[in-house]
């Protein structure tokens, strides 16, 4: 089910410590953000557990555990400190991704090392390549902000990738689609409420709508009127993005 999927996203912290600068293109302090969501209860260590345990075991998940989406992670950094050690215990083939912005590393960088990869947003544009030696998959990206929040609209029918990348599951348990959906405005359900089994057959059945050559008319409307459209899935973890752009394409799609 979730066998094409490279990331398990937790946005694992409330709040980004860069949210100000970029006020004009991330969506990370915008109250709008949870206007159609729930939002009383953020997402425990035991539901996180739960649901990694039954990404890898019940779902086929093969892919990362990562802990981002519109949050800087580091500053849940004592949090993970105690998740990621049990959660490799419990799930002992659980991998684990760090996407940060690198402005909140652990004084003893060696902790890194709990992570099989990581991924700066170098906005700082320091020079990060010392850190392959405690991580080797290192990847460092130029931190350009593209500009989700303006509302750019494409209303096209090119298919859409990108649901390959990751499945987002918020501060709050509200799984996203996609991390271009950050108002949830796609109904796919709460963590809180439902099994990430049912919440994935859910995702599943939206992600091979969307990614359908031309995109039906009744894919979802933000999904439709999205000028962010990837043909085809990133290349975060080696060989699943490949092989789900091959079931992408081999995959009839109804007329």
């Amino acid at each position: 089910m979730l066998s094409f999927e490279q990331f398990l996203v937790f946005e694992i912290a409330a709040g980004c410590n860069l949210s100000r600068e970029h006020a004009a293109h991330c969506p990370s302090g915008r109250a709008d953000r949870w206007q159609r969501l729930p939002h009383d209860t953020p997402i425990s260590d035991r539901l996180i557990y739960d649901a990694v345990r039954q990404a890898y075991h019940d779902c086929g998940f093969r892919g990362q555990v990562a802990w981002h989406y519109y949050c800087e992670p580091m500053l849940a950094w004592d949090r993970l400190k105690r998740l990621l050690p049990r959660m490799r215990r419990e799930v002992p083939q659980a991998r684990f991704c760090l996407w940060t912005n690198g402005t909140r590393f652990p004084p003893d960088l060696s902790e890194l090392r709990i992570f099989d990869s990581l991924w700066i947003s170098n906005y700082e544009n320091l020079d990060r390549r010392p850190l392959a030696m405690i991580v080797p998959d290192l990847h460092v990206l130029n931190g350009l902000l593209d500009d989700r929040t303006g509302g750019a609209l494409d209303v096209g029918t090119a298919p859409c990738r990108r649901p390959f990348n990751e499945v987002i599951i918020d501060y709050y348990g509200n799984v996203h689609l996609c991390c271009m959906d950050w108002r949830g405005e796609i109904s796919i359900g709460n963590l809180w409420r439902e099994s990430l089994q049912t919440l994935a057959e859910r995702f599943v059945g939206l992600r091979d709508m969307v990614m359908c050559s031309p995109m039906p008319v009744d894919a979802p409307t933000v999904c439709r009127a999205c000028a962010f459209r990837d043909p085809q899935p990133a290349k975060l973890v080696p060989p699943i993005d490949t092989e789900a752009l091959e079931y992408a394409r081999a995959k009839p799609c109804e007329s």
